[in-house]
């Protein structure tokens, strides 16, 4: 990969991994009163975290540009 495709998936990789962030934080913030609902939410909400992790790890697989 050029210097430039490795910048633009890594820009790319860490533009997803604020989304992902900000979709957990807005589940996060539902409120609800069924639990199974509830329990749904937070299993998501979880899986989010966890794919958020993933792709801040998958952008470190990514070289850095020679300077």
């Amino acid at each position: 990969m050029s210097s430039d495709n490795d910048t633009q998936v890594r820009e790319a990789l860490l533009a997803l991994h604020r989304q992902l962030q900000e979709n957990a934080a807005q589940l996060g913030s539902i409120d609800c009163e069924d639990s199974g609902a509830r329990a749904m939410i937070d299993a998501i909400n979880a899986l989010n975290e966890f794919a958020a992790t993933l792709v801040v790890e998958a952008s470190l697989l990514v070289p850095l540009p020679a300077f």
